[in-house]
């Protein structure tokens, strides 16, 4: 693989001036070489389950398809020759384990449900290969289990005006108050005094689901500063440029009138900060600054932006000496859909600050397919796939279909 290093224009904040960084740089050099020596050691394998369906009932069967790739290109692997497959319910423990073997990449299986409580359960599948990674790499889905004859989680009967007749209706199951974990994540991983920062937030429930909120952002002395509330599934964020010697809290209100306050990280005198706004439809914009009580601590100088996907690097960069802010915009195009790393290093080499935007581009592959519009019983169902890229051009790959019965 043949990687690129990119010159990047910087702008001093202040005066706007425009600048050229230094591309020539010996540690991007030799950061470039270590991230292309350690993949070539230990590629990163990923797995991916397509599941049939979200929600089960007791005593249904999850069927599955498993899919193990690993590379640039996530081409199907053949680094492992079995794929783990657990089944954990809602207190961690393993109540279904599979061992399957992977054939090309690939792998089949399913999961009988018979004799399982309803409730929240976790779907887990991972190769031997990847546990060297930890299992914030496993693949991760939440499946919900249901009994289909009383429906218990989902309904609640109402007794009539009568008295004697009842009506089940659907509900919303609401996580009490005190069970919410609400987190506050500050873009580029701190808080800095005096540094502008987005902070985002999310709200979640003991159930593992999004809890929406709202609040207001004081500080010590309990000054209210702006209010804030969740946009989607208990997420949101707000911007935020703290002061010396403040503290900040959130006062949450949640949906069932109850308060709660957390408070918000605390802010380093001194540091680093990393913003990048994706919401452009072709650029990404990157914000870096560090204090002035760095370059008093004699840790100032240029500063190394690398940008990675899948461990192999598509962006690098060096701001010139002297710049202790600058902002870039970047075209999406220079990266592969996907995770992107953007890590930024001090002068010393030293990693200060890491951000992971999510790169959708136009490459997702078209597919057609043909078939009759419906079906007699027991009759043979002849389906027609043409799979093209962004190019309209006919593509090779490995597909699963699930057939569920609508009732």
């Amino acid at each position: 693989m043949r990687t690129k290093t990119y010159l990047l224009t910087i702008f001093l904040t202040a005066l706007y001036v425009n600048a050229y960084c230094q591309n020539d740089s010996s540690f991007i050099s030799h950061a470039m070489g270590s991230l292309a020596k350690q993949m070539a050691i230990s590629p990163i394998e990923k797995v991916y389950l397509q599941m049939d369906r979200s929600v089960y009932s007791t005593g249904d069967t999850a069927w599955f398809k498993g899919y193990s790739v690993s590379g640039q290109y996530h081409q199907l692997s053949t680094l492992s020759g079995v794929l783990h497959v657990e089944l954990i319910d809602g207190k961690d423990s393993v109540v279904r384990r599979l061992k399957l073997p992977l054939v090309s990449g690939q792998a089949w299986g399913d999961i009988a449900l018979g004799n399982i409580k309803e409730g929240n359960y976790r779907i887990k599948a991972y190769t031997n290969w990847m546990r060297n990674m930890g299992e914030d790499y496993f693949f991760d889905k939440n499946i919900i289990v249901v009994n289909a004859t009383t429906n218990i989680v989902f309904t609640k009967n109402t007794l009539q005006p009568d008295g004697k007749t009842t009506v089940s209706k659907p509900v919303l199951i609401k996580a009490a108050s005190d069970k919410v974990d609400v987190q506050f994540l500050p873009e580029g991983g701190s808080l800095v005094i005096d540094n502008n920062t987005t902070i985002a937030f999310k709200a979640v429930g003991a159930d593992g689901l999004g809890v929406a909120i709202k609040g207001v952002i004081t500080d010590e002395q309990n000054n209210e500063l702006f209010t804030f509330s969740s946009k989607h599934a208990g997420m949101g964020k707000f911007e935020l440029m703290p002061k010396n010697g403040k503290n900040y809290k959130a006062r949450i209100t949640y949906a069932d009138g109850s308060e709660n306050t957390v408070e918000l990280p605390k802010a380093s005198s001194s540091g680093y900060s990393l913003g990048i706004d994706h919401t452009g439809t072709d650029t990404l914009r990157v914000k870096v600054r560090y204090t002035p009580a760095v370059g008093e601590a004699g840790q100032s100088g240029a500063m190394s932006l690398i940008a990675q996907c899948g461990g192999f690097v598509y962006y690098a960069a060096k701001s010139k000496l002297g710049i202790n802010s600058f902002i870039a915009d970047i075209p999406k195009s220079m990266f592969p859909s996907g995770i992107v790393q953007f890590t930024l290093f001090s002068a010393a080499g030293e990693p200060m600050n890491e951000r992971l935007v999510f790169i959708q581009n136009h490459d997702q592959l078209h597919l057609d397919l043909t078939g009759e519009q419906s079906y007699a019983p027991r009759q043979k169902v002849i389906i027609g796939l043409n799979a093209k890229d962004k190019d309209n051009k006919l593509v090779a790959s490995s597909f699963s279909v699930a057939v569920t019965n609508e009732a």
